[in-house]
């Protein structure tokens, strides 16, 4: 996906592409140097006018080859900054500045990263340039190694399990070439998420490095140092050193001191760049107002205190980072970018597998997910009062878990023959925060696979039709040819299934196991994982196919970084299964709008020139979840938001006959009112029939009338008419237009009063609504924002070629052009009984209504005035100063012993 540029972003874009072709005309060779000397004065803290006035004063004056050099370094510097994606909000000051050209002649740390990601993680090209892009253009937000002062703020939104380690390590790498120094890797707060960050960096950063990097932790020992040598280490011009560092008190106070020690003249020529990996974790300040800072939001304060001192934050789940407040200038607020990582190919998130956001078709969802019974989940999920209730805590192996642990052995067994036998393999079992109820499940679960074993091996014939018949239904579910993955018969699978029993292990990992999950490089891991938030948080199931989950939680973030499941599954896609409770699933399907609306944000406050100090990003407000642990909320107000720009749409309905006849309806009065008032029935280019130019008060009469479902909070009477007449004071929205989007059965049809009967769509609904509810999930699509435009579908097919962004965001601004300040409103009638040739699909079923359905869909230019709309909370910015131009977890005190958190204690 790509986005179009803004209005300024579009001047330097012409400006890039119009450099002249005269750079042709000189010795290359001579040019690349030049690019590069000029480069790396600008590194080094020189302006790039001083810069040229000193190359004029060696050259003897100015030549056609220096003009060249810098139109040139500059075209490099313009196109990653300015590179259309990802979209990126930054501060006024770093939009003027362009830096860094990229990489260049003479790099080494990057070249050498790119090709390890190439061997080890086997990254292919396509993929590898667009690492380097999305790199390129976080290192120009950057602050440049050579200035007097860095104290960079920013953050990079990612989703769970899909390739930050890739991008921060890249962009290490790049960092490191043009002169940054220290490096410090903030790696989660448990042993085995720091120690699997340490292995991939050593892996892809420090692999054949010949000795220029120092390395200050190493997989089995964090921060050690003595701060006896820290400034020899540092006046080193040569070496650069890292430190992958868990967020444990103690480990950062050592940190601390041991830059501290390095003297001040030493740390102001040591350029330091601070890589906060699960940014949202520990990092925020989670104490009481007016209180001291909780102690690790202090120690890393401490550490930006030093005179170069850049901060990039790396998270799936802003939530809490979004909130912290901006008007504490020493606090991490990404006061200077947010930028938001593009969804790479491949991946399987929220969206893949719960189907939520509006637009996306319902055959891309993955039918992976399956139910566990609310008897079962109730029974799996331990008491949490004392530890005497603990100690009777008893779990069984219920229907569903029973289903999980066997799909576990299918699926492994069928992968390994599709691979000849590589690749590790990992369940995941959660049921619990408390480490005592782990061991009480695992105990059940050992029993069962022992059970499991002596049944296969005796060869009863109820216990292989069972696995017969669960493996031939799920392969039937979610077909291999749907991922172009080879297909493994029965016999083969059954074949290899007791070899793959034999190979299963069951181990328990929380802060007080003996075992920990390792994922060893030469031989591959078959095991069934049972444990807390040190699973769920960070750390990475390699082969992860069954998913067995009963833990609820209170907050957003909580709940994603839950989601192991989330992530790739090259080769083995049609092999993953879900099992989880219909409430979670219906909490994880409303958190991929979540999802969906912040990286909204991201892009539209990009196109309209904002910076982060004008914006809080917005988080929706859940009925049942908290956005994050009321610790990190401490600064978050509860804030409105704008229909501007925006196409909000009913899909949620009443299945009461008389509530559906209400709309119906309001719909034949609003027709009749328009026709009332003179406006001729018109035949839009679309194709679509409707009216031009209705009053305002017509749209609001129907707004008045119509039945918004209550369960859609984005979308009701009172607040879409205040935001109208807002508008409507602002000079906008005094005119709108009315398209009728109809079927292509004219069979099946429905009189709303116009010259002809309208043809009804069909739809089906989504198969978990709710008792009494019809959930529809989209009744829209990007293009219908141009169904009264003038311009011929063919005409509109063309534009959208022709720009770059998608579908929607070029809809939207082709619709700015010919309709500024005019709305449209699209009404959809639906049948209210499926035709029979519809077929259901993934979690799809018919509508069996006795009344049809009128949805609507509402599209807004951007607003001229002040509206009121959608409540969010947001960062407080109400006191914040534009700048002018020129409790998952609580606080933690960890030991140095291994691993003694209070992680699985309590949220």
């Amino acid at each position: 996906m790509a986005i179009f540029f803004p209005q300024q972003i579009s001047k330097h874009k012409t400006l890039i592409e119009n450099i002249g072709g005269v750079l042709g005309l000189q010795n290359k060779v001579q040019l690349d140097a030049l690019v590069q000397q000029i480069s790396l004065s600008v590194i080094q803290g020189q302006s790039l006018d001083a810069t040229m006035h000193n190359l004029e004063m060696a050259f003897g004056g100015k030549s056609q080859l220096l003009v060249d050099a810098r139109l040139e370094y500059e075209k490099r510097c313009l196109s990653n900054r300015y590179e259309p994606f990802p979209p990126v909000i930054v501060r006024e000051g770093i939009k003027k500045r362009s830096w860094y050209p990229g990489t260049q002649q003479g790099d080494k740390y990057w070249p050498r990263t790119r090709n390890r990601l190439a061997e080890s993680s086997g990254l292919d090209e396509e993929v590898l340039i667009e690492v380097e892009k999305q790199t390129n253009k976080i290192m120009s937000l950057l602050d440049p190694p050579g200035d007097m002062k860095i104290n960079t703020r920013g953050l990079v939104l990612g989703y769970v399990q899909s390739g930050k380690t890739t991008s921060f390590v890249s962009l290490i790498s790049k960092a490191a070439d043009v002169g940054y120094k220290f490096f410090i890797v903030l790696s989660g707060m448990t042993d085995s998420l720091r120690q699997q960050t340490q292995d991939r960096i050593d892996d892809l950063l420090l692999a054949g490095s010949d000795h220029d990097w120092y390395q200050l932790t190493d997989h089995d020992r964090d921060f050690h140092e003595s701060p006896k040598n820290s400034g020899n280490l540092l006046r080193s011009h040569e070496k650069r050193f890292i430190s992958v560092v868990k967020k444990n008190q103690p480990r950062l106070k050592r940190l601390k001191q041991w830059l501290e020690d390095a003297g001040q003249t030493t740390l102001a020529n040591t350029p330091i760049l601070i890589i906060d990996d699960e940014a949202d974790q520990g990092s925020i300040n989670t104490a009481k107002e007016g209180a001291r800072r909780s102690s690790i939001n202090q120690l890393i304060i401490d550490l930006l205190k030093t005179p170069k001192s850049g901060y990039v934050a790396y998270t799936a789940t802003p939530f809490a980072n979004l909130l912290v407040d901006p008007n504490e200038s020493d606090d991490l607020y990404p006061r200077d970018f947010v930028i938001s990582l593009p969804k790479p190919e491949g991946y399987f998130g929220s969206e893949k597998l719960f189907g939520t956001s509006d637009y996306s078709d319902q055959d891309e969802i993955v039918d992976v997910i399956r139910s566990i019974g609310l008897d079962e989940s109730i029974q799996m999920v331990p008491p949490r009062k004392t530890k005497n209730a603990i100690a009777k805590y008893s779990p069984e192996v219920g229907p569903a878990l029973r289903q999980s642990l066997i799909w576990f052995l299918l699926a492994t067994t069928a992968r390994r023959i599709r691979t000849g036998g590589k690749g590790h393999s990992t369940m995941l079992i959660h049921t619990s925060m408390q480490a005592a109820s782990h061991e009480a499940v695992a105990v059940v679960v050992r029993k069962f696979l022992d059970e499991l074993s002596e049944s296969l091996s005796s060869s009863s014939s109820m216990v292989w039709e069972e696995f017969q018949n669960l493996y031939l239904r799920e392969i039937q579910r979610v077909s291999p040819s749907q991922f172009g993955n080879k297909s493994i018969e029965w016999p083969e699978v059954r074949n290899n299934l007791s070899a793959t029993l034999r190979e299963t292990k069951v181990l328990v990992d929380n802060y007080v196991s003996e075992d920990t999950l390792i994922y060893d490089k030469e031989f591959p891991t078959t095991a069934i994982a049972i444990g807390g938030n040190r699973l769920s948080r960070g750390l990475t199931l390699e082969g992860l196919c069954s998913s067995y989950f009963v833990r609820s939680a209170s907050a957003y973030d909580t709940l994603l970084q839950m989601g192991r499941w989330f992530g790739y599954r090259k080769g083995y896609e049609d092999l993953c299964r879900i099992w989880i409770t219909e409430e979670l699933k219906k909490w994880f399907r409303d958190l991929s709008l979540v999802e969906s609306e912040i990286r909204q944000d991201i892009l539209r406050y990009e196109v309209e020139d904002l910076q982060p100090s004008q914006v809080g990003v917005r988080i929706r407000s859940h009925p049942a979840m908290a956005i994050t642990a009321r610790a990190k909320m401490r600064s978050a107000v509860l804030a409105s938001m704008t229909y501007s720009g925006q196409s909000p749409q009913t899909t949620l309905f009443s299945e009461n006959t008389e509530w559906l006849r209400t709309n119906v309806l309001a719909t034949k009065e609003l027709i009749r009112d328009i026709q009332n008032s003179g406006k001729p029935e018109k035949s839009f280019p679309s194709g679509k029939v409707g009216f031009s130019s209705v009053e305002a008060s017509t749209i609001l009469d129907f707004i008045n009338k119509y039945e918004f479902h209550p369960d859609k909070p984005s979308l009701n009477r009172a607040k879409l008419v205040e935001y109208i007449q807002g508008e409507i004071k602002a000079g906008s929205l005094n005119l709108w237009n009315v398209v009728i989007k109809e079927g292509s059965d004219e069979t099946v049809s429905i009189d709303l009063g116009l010259n002809q009967p309208v043809s009804l769509l069909q739809r089906t609904k989504i198969i978990d609504s709710e008792a009494g509810q019809v959930n529809l999930r989209a009744v829209s699509s990007p293009g219908d924002r141009l169904l009264d435009s003038d311009l011929t579908p063919s005409e509109i097919s063309k534009r959208l070629s022709e720009q770059t962004g998608t579908e929607d965001s070029i809809s939207l601004r082709l619709r700015q052009e010919e309709f500024a300040n005019r709305g449209l409103l699209c009404i959809y009638p639906i049948a209210g009984q499926t035709a029979t040739k519809v077929k259901p699909t993934v979690n799809r079923a018919k509508l069996e209504l006795e009344e049809n359905i009128i949805a609507v869909s509402f599209y807004f230019p951007y607003a001229l005035g002040r509206y009121t709309s959608v409540d969010y909370m947001t960062a407080d910015l109400s006191s914040l100063s534009l700048e002018v131009e020129d409790d998952e977890f609580s606080e933690i005190e960890i030991a140095d012993s291994k691993d003694a958190t209070r992680l699985e204690e309590g949220d």
